[in-house]
């Protein structure tokens, strides 16, 4: 059985006050640097900080399959720095956990036939599901696992640009889904948007973040940003330390 060892909670609070105590002059510094080797064919080798890793591509697109491929590390990095923070978040809150599981799927942004030049195409979606058994009731696994996506870096910065549908079972109870990312930025700039026009018009507008949460809720945006405001929850109706992560 999983336990979320007692000394993370110290670790962690002193993470988070380093965090905050970063100015936005100071010179900015790597959380690390990795390194790769081309090896044989499609095969690298990276290094980092005295570990050592492999990738490849499959046999039927020129690899040889002798490790996984890089978007396999890429999606796998972003959901194992979301479960680090889901692990410190709990301990954090003294929040008991007995086992955190995740399942992380990418999908490709469709093509749009023979065109020229060449679409640049990436993920247009993420699927995440994060899977917990704790003693502890739902409302403080999804703030635990909220708290997580504003604290996970790789994650903030993947759901900068993709948006990420995020799930959470806890004790076998699917808790719902929440959507993170790309569709949210563009939703609140049209409403950051809407109120200039307002503004310019004459409109006195007084509270910012409830304008624009009325103008997510009447237009049905699932507005998304982790430094203001959560987003629009969608129910499943079938139930220094060293900044290393």
């Amino acid at each position: 059985m999983f336990k979320v060892e007692p000394v993370l909670k110290e670790i962690a609070e002193k993470q988070l006050t380093q965090r905050r105590a970063r100015k936005p002059g100071e010179a900015p510094r790597p959380v690390t640097t990795v390194n790769s080797k081309a090896l044989y064919g499609l095969q690298f080798r990276a290094t980092v900080e005295g570990h050592s890793f492999i990738s490849d591509e499959g046999d039927e697109v020129g690899g040889r399959d002798a490790g996984p491929a890089p978007l396999r590390y890429f999606l796998a990095g972003t959901m194992m720095c979301h479960q680090v923070w889901c692990v410190k978040s709990a301990a954090l809150l003294d929040v008991q956990l007995n086992r955190l599981e995740g399942e992380i799927s990418g999908y490709i942004e469709p093509g749009t036939g023979d065109t020229k030049p060449e679409d640049a195409r990436g993920f247009g979606r993420i699927a995440y599901k994060v899977t917990v058994d704790s003693p502890n009731p739902p409302e403080t696994i999804q703030s635990i696992v909220e708290a997580a996506t504003r604290r996970c870096p790789a994650f903030v910065t993947v759901a900068r640009s993709t948006p990420i549908d995020l799930t959470i079972i806890h004790n076998d109870v699917n808790l719902g889904e929440r959507r993170y990312g790309k569709v949210v930025a563009s939703c609140s700039h049209r409403a950051a948007s809407l109120l200039q026009a307002r503004r310019v018009a004459g409109s006195e507008i007084r509270d910012q973040r409830s304008e624009i949460s009325k103008y997510a809720e009447s237009t049905r945006c699932a507005l998304f940003n982790p430094y203001l405001f959560p987003s629009r929850e969608r129910k499943n109706p079938t139930a220094e330390v060293l900044d290393r992560s």
